[in-house]
């Protein structure tokens, strides 16, 4: 009985032959995409000036794709990609040869693990050791570059708006210098003009003072 069922049913379904080892094919395409689509791997190179990596996921390597950026419009920003950083590889295309895929950094790993801080703390670190941190809890702004120096620059105006302002270095302007009332360089020339007369009886004056 058991044996001409079978041989009635592969009867039966031998006109479809075709037609089911071409379903069989599509599927295992199918699910050769999806393992494809979503993998992790990790900075194999960077080419800074076409903004593109190479990623080493297990014994494969990508073609140079693209990576993610927080912007990429009129507003733009970039941070180039670490070798040795993880990601992850989003086939868009679900293609064998990852030509058309883009890589998603921003995993840690023990390579570059996070840090130690607590949650209201948001800090951005650069390699030479120089960290922008604030805290939401403090209230805190701080930026800290150990090496080189701070530049800010504007075309007309930079205001600085506190109640207090605290250098403990030395404060050197290349013009002048305004206060409420007049500039540093007005009151030099007050200083340097002014002579007290009748120090001494008859018409003497004190010497003329010393340039400042």
């Amino acid at each position: 009985m058991d044996e001409f069922f079978q041989r009635y049913l592969q009867e039966a379904l031998l006109p479809y032959q075709d037609l089911i080892t071409q379903l069989t094919e599509q599927i295992e395409a199918i699910q050769r995409c999806q393992r494809s689509l979503i993998r992790a791997g990790y900075c194999h190179a960077v080419d800074v000036t076409q903004a593109k990596v190479r990623v080493q996921h297990g014994a494969n390597r990508t073609p140079w794709i693209h990576w993610f950026a927080p912007s990429a419009g009129e507003i733009r920003e970039f941070r180039c990609p670490s070798q040795g950083e993880r990601c992850l590889i989003l086939n868009f295309a679900g293609g064998d040869n990852s030509c058309q895929s883009v890589a998603l950094f921003g995993i840690f790993s023990e390579t570059y693990p996070p840090e130690q801080i607590g949650q209201h703390l948001h800090r951005r670190i650069y390699p030479d050791g120089s960290t922008v941190t604030y805290d939401h809890q403090q209230h805190r702004l701080q930026l800290h570059v150990p090496q080189g120096e701070i530049v800010m620059s504007g075309a007309k105006h930079i205001h600085l708006d506190a109640p207090k302002i605290t250098c403990s270095g030395t404060i050197q302007a290349e013009k002048d210098v305004f206060d409420q009332k007049r500039s540093m360089a007005m009151d030099r020339t007050i200083f340097e003009s002014h002579q007290h007369g009748g120090v001494y009886p008859g018409t003497a004056t004190t010497p003329p003072p010393m340039s400042q």
